[in-house]
């Protein structure tokens, strides 16, 4: 199923509320120096991206959002308009306290940026195990806080190791809703780029070597997400019609002494007509649906009935409805940055759904921090 974004009906946007990390990361995208945006500010480029999209969600990034001070009260004020909020944290900084007022303020889902080869004071050792410990620990407190959890991890090349684990990791976790896969991508190699989503980028510069080709490393990311997930649920395609997001969605029951219970849905008509009531009802495609565990229950049988494979949903059906199980629907997704071509055009996912405004103007997150300010 390709995913219904595109135009003004795209609802989703990023905010960039400050630069400023206390966590170094791999292939990190930030390259301005540190700086805390006014809440004025922030607020204003949410008006901008409002103006442009039917917004359902807005996830706050930086840099490291826990760090800015009115961080709360920018939460309350998109809030007050009708629009769910997430936020996109390295976790350093948080803490049970921390998570329940994120919750009190109107936050639904952390997603925590959280892997290996992070120079971070939480982490005493660069292991698989104290990476799952970790993990563990801030998921648990986000639903003793009563927040949903994700986590996000870099696919680097020669490491697929890591993304096995990370799959692993939160196929059993019973905490997790979300799981972020990226491609690498190298941002400080790239040239000065200008232009937005909506008129196309170029680079401002010769177009540096091996920045126009990721079929090969793609091909062997999604194929260890198919061989743990089945075949993907939605895909979005670049502008160029190749997909650049490949969205899973999984059913898991956890069973006591034994590896949990997958199952990967397949779309059907179903999903395609609610997507289309869903736009008709509210005047907005849904973006981030929160877990109910009655909703999702219903989502199985109807998705078996209308020919996503009724037998083995039966399944998921009585092994969730037993006492004591519970049932969680994940959402895997796996993301190919923006690449330039040998001309020189920057290719990026179309009406970029994970769009952050730079310079009063939308422009794909990954590369945001190399589009120089439009000359007057």
């Amino acid at each position: 199923m390709s995913l219904p974004y595109a135009g003004a009906d795209v609802p989703h946007v990023l905010l960039d509320i400050l630069r400023g990390c206390n966590v170094r990361c791999r292939a990190c995208y930030n390259s301005e120096a540190p700086r805390i945006k006014p809440m004025a500010e922030v607020l204003a480029e949410f008006e901008f991206a409002r103006s442009q999209r039917r917004l359902d969600c807005v996830t706050l990034l930086g840099g490291e959002p826990l760090l800015h001070p009115q961080l709360l009260d920018i939460t309350r004020a998109i809030r007050a308009q009708g629009i769910r909020v997430a936020v996109f944290s390295n976790a350093l900084g948080l803490d049970l306290p921390r998570a329940r007022e994120l919750k009190a303020a109107g936050v639904e889902l952390v997603v925590m940026h959280i892997e290996p080869q992070q120079d971070r004071d939480d982490l005493a050792e660069d292991s698989p195990e104290a990476l799952h410990r970790l993990r563990t620990e801030k998921l648990a407190l986000l639903a003793q806080a009563g927040l949903e959890g994700g986590i996000s991890i870099t696919a680097m090349p020669g490491r697929d190791q890591e993304v096995q684990e990370a799959v692993a990791f939160a196929l059993d976790s019973p905490h997790l809703s979300f799981c972020l896969v990226t491609l690498c991508l190298e941002t400080a190699e790239l040239p000065p780029l200008s232009g937005d989503i909506t008129t196309g980028m170029r680079a401002l510069g010769p177009v540096p070597p091996g920045t126009s080709d990721r079929s090969t490393r793609l091909a062997a990311v999604l194929g260890i997400l198919n061989g743990s997930l089945g075949e993907p649920f939605a895909i979005h395609p670049s502008i160029d019609g190749d997909p650049r997001w490949f969205a899973h969605l999984v059913a898991t029951v956890p069973r006591p002494g034994a590896t949990t219970h997958v199952r990967s849905l397949r779309p059907t008509w179903l999903e395609a007509s609610l997507n289309r009531f869903m736009r008709w009802s509210r005047g907005r495609h849904v973006f981030y649906q929160p877990q109910r565990r009655f909703l999702q229950l219903l989502h199985l049988l109807l998705n078996g009935l209308a020919g996503g494979g009724l037998r083995p949903n039966l399944g998921v059906l009585v092994r969730a409805l037993r006492p004591g199980a519970a049932v969680r629907v994940k959402r895997f997704l796996l993301q190919v940055p923006a690449n330039l071509d040998a001309s020189g055009r920057l290719v990026y996912c179309r009406d970029c759904p994970d769009a952050v405004v730079r310079h009063g103007r939308l422009v794909p997150v990954c590369i945001s921090d190399r589009v120089v300010k439009p000359e007057a």
